[in-house]
């Protein structure tokens, strides 16, 4: 289990400041897709690709000869996190909104959370009309059971409750002061014109539409020659990296606390929840791209749509069960150890048992077959070999092997030529001479 984490957990490096400095030849990002993404609220993320042939890869050459600081650098979350996030951030709604937002552009390495990826006119459009669908589905359906001073007291100091738990979630710690002052402001500006829902479902849209919500920092702040990143950024850095989704209110608590401990500890914990198992899943399916599968037509197998399928399925149980159930490939794919012979106490009298005059590999017969009239003959069982069984129905089966013949049996060998004559004496010919053998065998 700890090369699987050793595995799991290398992508953190990729993840923090440090890392070794690679250069890249060739523009490593595609040209994505952007056709619509999923809706019902679900957390799986758009698939959109490239609308092109077949990308190549450029090669990545790697100097490690020291560890480089990072830039700091503003990441906007991809389809499938920032749906993660809204769905985290109002479980009372989930599964109760829709949204349609245009793919995410995937880079030739197959993954779609390029950190070079901007906000478009077309993602704006969508965002704005997710937000609105995410606010009024909130404010109509769980408002009321979520902040009671709604219906008691709707009022500023009820708004700012709803804004300091909220908008702490969304913006990943809390709001500063400007921040604060702002949102407050323009919802007494909405409250002077309609009602306090409505003045709250318009605040709510700002916050999801807000570039602290879209993006996750990785600034920091100015150290010596460089730059650190804060404990809030960690946390949410990790968050997504490990778990794909916003941090809890838990963590954020921590971070902000100085208790965090130590990230690797948290990233196992993460990597461990059901998020984390669904991010790790993605992680493999962009690497492998083993889900290029259910694109490819092969009109000469019946069925391989459906085939195509479960050979997707097939792949995601040989993941989890490698890396979550059975303690990562070493463990599942080392041999297993030779039996160990017994040996006999020497104050034991045993008696030996013979030895085998019958060679290893028994002889047997061969019948004639209709090729060749020859008598039957004698020959040695072939050696038997190890070969892979391709028809096993599961990913463990094929490493399984099954005992087959080197050599095809066969009875039609060339026959050996005859024997020259001998000059024996004939059972029919007692009392004869030895001229007179071959014209008594004539006959």
């Amino acid at each position: 289990m700890r090369r699987a984490w050793g595995v799991v957990l290398s992508a953190a490096a990729l993840a923090l400041a440090l890392a070794c400095q690679g250069g890249v030849g060739g523009n490593p990002n595609g040209t994505g897709g952007t056709g619509a993404g999923p809706s019902g609220g679900s957390p799986a993320g758009g698939t959109g690709g490239g609308t092109g042939g077949a990308a190549v890869v450029p090669p990545i050459a790697l100097d490690c000869k020291s560890p480089v600081k990072g830039s700091p650098v503003l990441r906007l979350l991809t389809t499938t996190e920032l749906q993660n996030t809204l769905n985290d951030v109002f479980p009372e709604i989930k599964g109760k909104w829709s949204a349609s937002l245009p793919a995410n552009g995937v880079s030739n390495y197959g993954f779609d959370n390029d950190s070079g990826a901007t906000v478009s006119d077309q993602l704006a459009s969508g965002l704005l009309d997710m937000a609105l669908t995410v606010a009024t589905t909130f404010v109509d359906g769980a408002l009321a059971s979520i902040l009671p001073c709604s219906g008691t007291s709707p009022n500023r100091a009820c708004a700012e409750q709803f804004l300091n738990k909220y908008g702490r979630r969304l913006f990943r710690r809390t709001l500063k002061s400007a921040e604060h002052d702002q949102y407050l402001t323009f919802f007494d500006a909405a409250l002077g014109k309609s009602d306090f829902k409505t003045a709250i479902k318009w605040m709510t849209v700002g916050l999801i539409q807000s570039p602290n919500t879209l993006y996750r920092s990785e600034i920091g702040t100015a150290q010596g020659d460089g730059r650190k990143l804060t404990a809030t950024e960690v946390a949410t850095e990790l968050a997504y990296t490990f778990a794909g989704t916003t941090p809890s209110d838990d963590l954020i608590s921590k971070a902000e606390g100085g208790t965090m401990g130590d990230p690797v500890e948290v990233a196992k914990s993460l990597v461990a929840t059901d998020g984390g198992k669904e991010a790790l899943q993605r992680f493999f399916r962009a690497y492998f791209d083993y889900g290029a599968v259910t694109s490819i037509e092969k009109p000469n197998i019946p069925n391989f749509t459906a085939l195509s399928q479960d050979m997707v399925q097939e792949t995601r149980h040989f993941v989890d069960e490698v890396v979550f159930q059975k303690g990562g490939v070493s463990k599942r794919c080392s041999p297993r150890p030779p039996p160990t012979r017994r040996r006999h106490s020497p104050r034991t009298t045993v008696s030996r048992r013979p030895r085998r005059t019958t060679p290893r590999w028994r002889a047997r017969r061969v019948a004639a077959s209709a090729c060749s009239p020859r008598a039957p003959t004698w020959r040695p069982t072939p050696r038997p070999t190890l070969l892979p069984r391709p028809s096993a129905g599961s990913s463990r089966s094929r490493g399984s092997f099954v005992r087959r013949s080197r050599r095809r049996p066969t009875a039609c060998r060339p026959s050996a030529p005859p024997r020259p004559a001998s000059r024996r004496r004939d059972s029919g010919t007692r009392g004869s001479t030895p001229a007179a053998a071959p014209a008594i065998r004539a006959i």
